[in-house]
């Protein structure tokens, strides 16, 4: 709905999509944890703990839009205690105190991937710097998960 701020969505769409066109040629898994858990946070990330905590991850990795006085599409990792600080942000409830949260309860690590944003304008479609960051990130996850070992 605000342009940009639709990064993190973007990119997990087109995640699953993926996902859905090459599923894991394995039948027989270990466990659940073999394959990543992918869901859409939206604007109430929190909600996404009860999932987290049934999953047990080792890692949980956040997606989003992230005002960070970079040109639009940067994309860089961000440290989640200055999560807080982000602007333009639609959460009800700042990454910062979730990945806390999560820390603290699950014994997961928490990582936050931002996406500096061009435009948060209402009912506006995301920007091309963003698209071409979007494309750029799940491109990388894809040759990552295609060569890592099973």
């Amino acid at each position: 709905m605000r342009g940009d701020d639709a990064a993190g969505v973007l990119v997990l769409r087109r995640l699953m999509e993926s996902a859905r066109k090459n599923p894991s040629k394995s039948k027989v898994k270990e466990s659940q944890r073999d394959e990543p858990l992918l869901f859409e946070a939206g604007a109430l990330p929190e909600a996404a703990t009860g999932a987290l905590r049934r999953y047990l991850p080792d890692w949980a990795v956040f997606i989003d839009s992230a005002e960070m006085g970079e040109p639009p599409g940067t994309i860089r990792w961000v440290d989640p205690e200055q999560a807080e600080g982000f602007t333009g942000s639609t959460h009800t409830f700042p990454l910062s105190g979730l990945g806390k949260y999560l820390s603290s309860e699950l014994g997961c690590r928490v990582a936050i991937l931002g996406i500096q944003p061009k435009n948060l304008e209402f009912d506006s479609p995301a920007s091309e710097e963003v698209i071409r960051a979007v494309q750029e990130i799940v491109g990388f996850v894809n040759a990552c998960t295609k060569t890592a070992p099973k």
